[in-house]
């Protein structure tokens, strides 16, 4: 499990006034931080899972930046799946509207 932290997606739903849940069948681009000292061993065709953690440390990190295409939302789940050229994301969050992408943490779990 690693952690990371989410810089920027686009398009900004901070910037834009959009609910996260209103992406679905747009393209977005994700841009995360990864600890460099853990190498990056998702490859296309993988299943990652994006999981929201309260972890506030940041540890050094190197930039991974993702586009894809919302292919479904899950309001109950609070969840937006992406599917980056083979590589699909869920990425769950603890609030439907999401303010302060760049605050949030998140896992990426491989599955």
């Amino acid at each position: 499990m690693h952690e990371v932290r989410v810089l920027r997606i686009y398009p900004d739903p901070n910037i834009e006034g959009l609910n996260i849940y209103e992406m679905k069948g747009k393209n977005v681009s994700i841009h995360m931080e990864l600890p460099s000292s853990i190498p990056v061993d998702i490859k296309e065709g993988d299943t990652v899972k994006v999981e929201l953690t309260k972890n506030e440390r940041i540890p050094e990190n190197a930039i991974l930046s993702l586009k894809g295409y919302v292919y479904s939302c899950d309001e109950s789940r609070k969840e937006i799946c992406i599917s980056v050229d083979g590589l699909r994301l869920k990425v769950t969050g603890e609030s439907i509207k999401v303010k302060r992408l760049d605050k949030l943490y998140f896992n990426v779990i491989k599955e």
